[in-house]
C-alpha cells in the first residue's frame, strides 16, 4: 500500500507519526532555515527602509518603496538587469544545443576514451576562473568580443556546458536503448531517434539543465567585471558592485537592487523546482 492509496485522513495521521517520530530533525532544520532566510529579511527591511531611518531601527517605524522605484528609474540598473536577462536566457539555450548532444553521443556511442572525457569534464569545474580570463583575453581582444553580449555568452557557456552534459548524459542513460532499437527497426536514423524519442523523454532533464545555466550565468562577476566596460553589455551583478562608492554607500538602494535582482532567480526555481529536482536525480534511476 502506498501514501497516495491512503484515505485523506490516514494519510494525516500518518504524516503526524512521522513529525512526531522526526521532531528532532524538524527543529533542526527550521532553526538553518531561519539562518539562511534572515539576511533574505534583512536585506529586504532595508531595502523598504528611510534613508534616515536606516540602521537606527531594526524594524523600521515607516516604510518606503522609493528605494525600489529609483532602481526602476537608475539607467545604470535597468540596462544590467535586461543585459542579465538577455545573456543568461541565450546562454542556457546554446548550452541545452551544445551540450544535450554531446551527452548523447557519450550516452550511446561508448568508446575507450568515455571515462577519460567524463574525467575532463569534471576537471573543467576545479580550474580557477581566474587562470580562464587570462587565457581568455587575448581571443577575446583579437576578436573584437570584449564588452559585447557575444563575448559573455560565450564565456558563460563555457562554464556551464561541461556539468549539463553530465546532468544529460545521465539523464540519457535512463532512457532504455531498446525503445531506440525498435524505432531504428522502423527506419528511424540516429538523429531521429535523438529528436523524436530520447529528447521528448528526457525533458525534465533537460528543463533542469537550462535552469543550471541559466542560474550559473546570471550569478557569474569575474567575466562581467573583466570584460565589458560600458552600459551596453555591464550584467547586473557587476552594476550592484559598482553601487559600492569609494566614500559613501547607498544601502537603501543597493539592497533594493539586490532584491530584484534576485527575485526572478527567486521565481525562476520556485515555479520548476520540483522539475528541476527530478532531472538532477532522475537518471539516477534506471
Amino acid at each position: 500500500m502506498t501514501f497516495n492509496s491512503l484515505a485523506p485522513r490516514e494519510r494525516a495521521s500518518a504524516v503526524r507519526r512521522l513529525i512526531r517520530g522526526n521532531y528532532h530533525t524538524y527543529i533542526i532544520l527550521g532553526l538553518l532555515l531561519g539562518v539562511m532566510l534572515l539576511p533574505i529579511a534583512y536585506m529586504i527591511i532595508i531595502a523598504i527602509t528611510p534613508a534616515d531611518l536606516l540602521f537606527k531601527q531594526i524594524i523600521p517605524e515607516r516604510v518606503t518603496f522609493q528605494n525600489i522605484l529609483k532602481v526602476f528609474s537608475t539607467e545604470e540598473l535597468v540596462l544590467p538587469f535586461r543585459n542579465s536577462v538577455g545573456i543568461s536566457a541565450l546562454t542556457a539555450f546554446f548550452t541545452i544545443v551544445f551540450a544535450a548532444p554531446a551527452a548523447y553521443g557519450m550516452s550511446r556511442y561508448r568508446v575507450g576514451l568515455s571515462g577519460t572525457l567524463i574525467v575532463l569534464l569534471l576537471f573543467t569545474q576545479v580550474i580557477p576562473v581566474e587562470i580562464l580570463v587570462l587565457s581568455y583575453f587575448p581571443f577575446l581582444k583579437s576578436s573584437g568580443l570584449i564588452d559585447t553580449w557575444t563575448g559573455l555568452i560565450f564565456l558563460d557557456t563555457t562554464l556551464t556546458v561541461p556539468f549539463c552534459t553530465l546532468i544529460l548524459k545521465s539523464m540519457f542513460d535512463g532512457v532504455p536503448e531498446d525503445i531506440e532499437q525498435a524505432a531504428r527497426i522502423d527506419g528511424c536514423t540516429s538523429l531521429e531517434c535523438f529528436f523524436r524519442i530520447t529528447l521528448p523523454l528526457s525533458w525534465g532533464g533537460i528543463l533542469a539543465a537550462f535552469i543550471f545555466a541559466f542560474l550559473m550565468a546570471w550569478q557569474e562577476f569575474l567575466y562581467g567585471l573583466t570584460f565589458t566596460a560600458s552600459l551596453d553589455a555591464r550584467p547586473i551583478t557587476v552594476a550592484l558592485n559598482l553601487l559600492i562608492g569609494h566614500y559613501t554607500i547607498s544601502w537603501e538602494v543597493l539592497m533594493a537592487a539586490s532584491f530584484l535582482s534576485a527575485f526572478p532567480l527567486l521565481v525562476v526555481f520556485a515555479l520548476f523546482q520540483g522539475v528541476f529536482i527530478k532531472g538532477m536525480v532522475a537518471g539516477g534511476v534506471k
